[in-house]
């Protein structure tokens, strides 16, 4: 089944009184109603509760759900990894039922129950944990004296609780909602309210501080889903406040500014830096848990906005900003819903235009973009070059990559005129002899140092033969090459990959644009302001609502060479990464909501074309 489905289908889809919302669901999304078999006899109570029953030997049964985000600390990787939320309750936990006083909400004293959660089991594609059994629990034979009860999941550590109210339903769920919400309740019934006001009260107030009542109902399990996964300290830090006043605006500053890193570093956000055409290929069930994730960003963003005082977005604030970090993360009203904007785009000077061209070579058909800025007109490939020559290939050697990336081009031809070792053999002798050309300047240069002992030898040794291995199985690896007669060749190197009328572009063609457009602003993922589209480079992998998401700390872009190769000979010309490379990106890190980068110029076996247009 698939895993977000089966959220749906559990948590319910919000159509339904508001009561309800906080109650669990059957798997076909309606609450479950107490068997015609159950004992039922009135027992009395209170003045304002004369319809209080006793329940023998019924059954309960629910799921206890909770899937914190796994750091509260900022990544910063040159892999950055995703996956869907891992629930802390599949490696096994437990629940217990406690009976409360339906008045005082106080314990009753008498027999609790307990009911073990089932374990997990590995994900033969992912490798990560799924649930054995889907985490459902079951209470059988259960008798009680009060219809009032408290539910208290427990795992580690963790521990989170459901004020059940038997005369509802006798399904549970127990949640970070159901946890909130629970603590809410006892406190307005300390403070003198009648158990069904504080209820009530309390579930109106849970729902209007995360947006609850203002969604769509087909967003509500989503919603639900997205918040389970606040951290165990920041969910027990807003249980205390929320508690005390049921209102945002009673959350401290410090749990606002806790609440504004978890949503700009959510695992959501993470799983969105990649493209959709990246979950595409997987089918349609990666491309469902792709839209499910853009509409929990979407509200994510919109509680963001409710903790920074903004109203909803509507027609009325069209166009309008929220400040959340700095002046570089806004939250800018667009067509009823809040998005997150880099404030870097505001200083923008840059006029695009959008486009598309036909390569005659092969039909495709690509994006483009015409950028104009200080007098210069640049038109460019939004899209990566994806023309098979016979010096190309697909990421990680998929060739669904290629429809998502495009091919990979060398950067000169692999001819073996060009490798600096003829064979493995020669490569161990050279790396060799050059050691033992340094041992023997080291020895000479201090008295004291003896002859070169047989564990340093052997060492030495195998040292060669492991770098001449990966060399001989990489002949494409920068450090197997001879660059001497790359040099002498680069008048005659194929760069010639781009339809006619377009070209690989030079160094000084990136160049012009990185002055103009922070490399940064390029990226789809940030919202591609310009839109040149430049995806993420990563992999997805996994089935049936469970994906695991890699994104790689390297992306590559070719130019052709920057000298001639006179001038490259001559003295105090820079590394030749510098002058035939690429754009190479060293690393990428989520921060405040964006990726940001850092690349260089660098050497590289094969690169990525985006090829721009002849002038």
């Amino acid at each position: 089944m698939n895993y977000t489905k089966m959220t749906k289908q559990f948590v319910c889809k919000m159509a339904m009184p508001l009561a309800l919302m906080f109650a669990a669901c059957s798997d076909n999304g309606n609450s479950v109603v107490k068997g015609d078999d159950h004992s039922i006899t009135p027992l009395g109570g209170s003045a304002e509760e004369t319809g209080v029953v006793a329940y023998e030997n019924i059954s309960l049964r629910g799921r206890a759900y909770y899937a914190p985000a796994k750091s509260e600390t900022k990544p910063s990787l040159e892999n950055l990894d995703a996956s869907f939320p891992q629930d802390v309750f599949w490696a096994g936990g437990s629940v217990t039922l406690k009976e409360l006083d339906s008045t005082t909400l106080e314990w009753i004293d008498g027999e609790s129950y307990t009911a073990k959660i089932g374990g997990a089991v590995e994900d033969s594609v992912t490798g990560e944990m799924r649930p054995s059994n889907n985490g459902s629990i079951q209470f059988d034979s259960v008798s009680l004296n009060s219809p009032v009860v408290m539910l208290i999941a427990t795992s580690d550590d963790i521990s989170l609780h459901a004020i059940l109210d038997l005369r509802d339903s006798n399904s549970f769920v127990v949640d970070v909602l159901t946890h909130l919400t629970a603590h809410r309740v006892k406190k307005l019934v300390a403070s003198g309210k009648s158990f069904t006001e504080a209820k009530n009260q309390a579930e109106t107030e849970m729902a209007t501080v995360f947006g609850l009542d203002e969604l769509d109902p087909s967003e509500a399990a989503l919603v639900r889903d997205e918040l389970n996964e606040l951290p165990y300290t920041l969910l027990q830090q807003i249980k205390e406040e929320l508690g005390e006043t049921g209102m945002v605006e009673g959350l401290s500053e410090s749990s606002k500014e806790s609440m504004k890193f978890f949503i700009l570093h959510s695992n959501v956000t993470g799983i969105l830096l990649l493209p959709e055409a990246a979950f595409e290929r997987l089918g349609e069930d990666a491309v469902q848990f792709y839209q499910e994730c853009l509409q929990k960003k979407k509200y994510l963003l919109y509680v963001l906005a409710k903790i920074y005082g903004a109203a909803k977005c509507s027609a009325v604030n069209e166009g309008a900003l929220v400040e959340v970090y700095k002046n570089e993360s806004l939250l800018k009203c667009h067509e009823g819903a809040w998005e997150l904007v880099d404030g870097r785009v505001a200083q923008l000077d840059v006029s695009s235009t959008l486009g598309t061209m036909a390569d005659s070579r092969d039909g495709q058909t690509y994006k483009t973009v015409k950028l104009e800025y200080d007098g210069i007109s640049q038109t460019w490939m939004a899209e990566n070059l994806n023309y098979a020559t016979e010096k190309s290939s697909c990421f990680r050697d998929d060739s669904s990559n290629c429809s998502v990336y495009g091919r990979l081009y060398s950067i000169f031809p692999l001819d073996s005129i060009y490798n600096k070792y003829a064979s493995e053999e020669d490569c161990i002798a050279d790396r060799m002899n050059a050691w033992l050309t340094e041992y023997r300047a080291v020895a000479d240069s201090l008295d004291e140092v003896g002859p070169l002992s047989e564990s340093d030898s052997l060492r030495f040794i195998d040292e060669a033969h492991r770098l001449c291995k990966e060399l001989h199985e990489n002949p494409e690896n920068p450090d197997n090459v001879n660059w001497s007669k790359v040099i002498d060749s680069l008048d005659v190197l194929n760069y010639d990959v781009c339809p006619e009328g377009w070209r690989m572009p030079s160094y000084e063609d990136w160049n012009t644009l990185l002055a103009h457009v922070d490399y940064d602003l390029l990226h789809s993922a940030n919202g591609d302001p310009v839109g040149f589209g430049l995806e993420t480079l990563g992999w997805v992998r996994g089935n049936n609502g469970r994906y695991r998401m890699k994104i790689n700390g390297g992306a590559s872009y070719l130019f052709t060479p920057r000298p001639t190769p006179e001038e490259f000979l001559q003295p105090g010309m820079p590394y030749v990464g510098d002058a035939i490379g690429m754009i190479y990106t060293l690393k990428y890190d989520l921060n405040d909501g964006f990726m940001k980068t850092a690349y260089t110029n660098a050497m590289w076996s094969a690169g990525f074309v985006r090829c721009i247009k002849n002038d």
